[in-house]
């Protein structure tokens, strides 16, 4: 998992514009390769963080909203 405020603050955040990530859709697809590439950004999830994001993939499958899934 990687924590997409941390990350762009590390690897682009610059004084000079005032900026903060609210989400991954406001980000180039290079940033996030650059931020996924670099491993210091990663966290590995722990068997209750695990079991938390299981409990609410299963509760948004079944609404009818709509959903992405980034690969």
């Amino acid at each position: 998992m990687i924590n997409i405020n941390e990350a762009y603050k590390t690897h682009f955040e610059r004084p000079e514009i005032d900026f903060t990530p609210r989400h991954m859709g406001e980000l180039s697809a290079k940033q996030l390769q650059q931020m996924h590439e670099n491993k210091k950004n990663w966290h590995a999830l722990t068997q209750s963080e695990r079991k938390a994001f299981e409990q609410q993939w299963e509760r948004l499958c079944v609404e009818k909203e709509a959903l992405r899934i980034w690969q």
